[in-house]
C-alpha cells in the first residue's frame, strides 16, 4: 500500500512540473506571446538614427544590388522618416522607388545621377525635395509630387526626358533651375486652381522648362458644358493622370 501511495505521489509531482510547458506552442514559443513580422524591404539598406532617438533615415550601402528599392516603413519598430542626403547617389542601377507613407524628406543628391530611373512616386507625406535630388536622371519620365511643399534647387535639374510632373496645390516654393535642362516637359498636373499658382515662390526665367509647359488644372468631376474641357485633368482609373475631354480622356501614357 505505501509502495502504491508512494509511486501515485510521484506521478502527481511529475506532472505538476510539466504542466507550465502547457503555455507553450509546439516549437516552444509561448502562445500567449504576439508574432513579430518583419517588414519586407531591399537588402543592403543602411539605416541611422535620428536625434530624437525615435526615428531613422535610409540610404543605400555597398550590398545593395535591387533594381526595384522597397524602402521600409519602420526599421526595429521605429518609423523611417527621411531619406539621406546622397542616399542612392550614383546608382545607375535602380529602376524603380518604392517609398512609404512614413517619409517626409527627400535629401540633397539623394537620387541625384540614378540614370535608369524611369519614374517616381512620392506619397504625400513627403513635405520637401533637395537640393539636385533627381538631378540626372536621364531616364526619368514622370515625377508624382502630390504632397511637396519645397522642391529644392536644381532637383531635377537635366532629366531630358521627364515628360510630365504632378505637382501639389500646397506647393509654396521651387528652387532656381529645379526643372533646368528638362526639354522633354511638356504638361504639369497641378492639383490646385489657376489662381493658387501665384502663391508658388519661383523665379520663372529660372525655371522656363516648368512655367513654358503645359498647365493643366485638376477637377474631379468632368468640366460643365462651355468650360474648356483640355485645361482640366483628373486620376483615371488606374490612377495615372487623364485629361478631361467630351470623349475618351487624353491619357498621358
Amino acid at each position: 500500500m505505501k509502495k502504491t501511495v508512494a509511486f501515485l505521489s510521484m506521478l502527481i509531482c511529475a506532472l505538476l512540473a510539466l504542466c507550465p510547458l502547457a503555455a507553450c506552442s509546439d516549437n516552444g514559443t509561448e502562445s500567449s506571446a504576439p508574432q513579430t513580422v518583419k517588414e519586407k524591404y531591399s537588402e543592403g539598406l543602411e539605416f541611422s538614427i535620428n536625434s530624437d532617438l525615435n526615428t531613422y533615415t535610409v540610404s543605400a550601402g555597398q550590398k545593395l544590388k535591387d533594381k526595384s528599392v522597397v524602402i521600409p516603413g519602420e526599421y526595429l519598430g521605429q518609423k523611417v522618416v527621411a531619406i539621406a542626403d546622397n542616399a542612392f547617389d550614383g546608382c545607375a542601377f535602380i529602376e524603380e522607388v518604392s517609398v512609404p507613407e512614413s517619409v517626409k524628406s527627400i535629401g540633397d543628391f539623394a537620387f541625384s545621377d540614378c540614370v535608369k530611373l524611369t519614374g517616381i512616386k512620392l506619397p504625400s507625406s513627403v513635405k520637401s525635395v533637395g537640393d539636385s535630388a533627381f538631378s540626372g536622371c536621364t531616364a526619368l519620365k514622370i515625377a508624382y509630387l502630390e504632397g511637396v511643399e519645397t522642391i529644392g534647387e536644381d532637383a531635377f535639374f537635366g532629366c531630358v526626358k521627364l515628360a510630365s510632373v504632378i505637382l501639389s496645390q500646397g506647393l509654396e516654393r521651387i528652387g532656381d533651375m529645379a526643372f533646368s535642362r528638362c526639354g522633354a516637359l511638356k504638361k504639369v498636373f497641378y492639383l490646385g486652381d489657376e489662381q493658387d499658382v501665384d502663391g508658388i515662390e519661383a523665379e520663372e526665367d529660372f525655371n522656363e522648362e516648368l512655367f513654358d509647359a503645359v498647365w493643366l488644372y485638376y477637377l474631379s468631376y468632368s468640366p460643365e458644358a462651355g468650360d474648356e474641357a483640355s485645361l482640366y485633368w483628373h486620376y483615371g482609373a488606374n490612377g495615372e493622370p487623364e485629361i478631361w475631354s467630351s470623349s475618351i480622356g487624353d491619357v498621358i501614357f
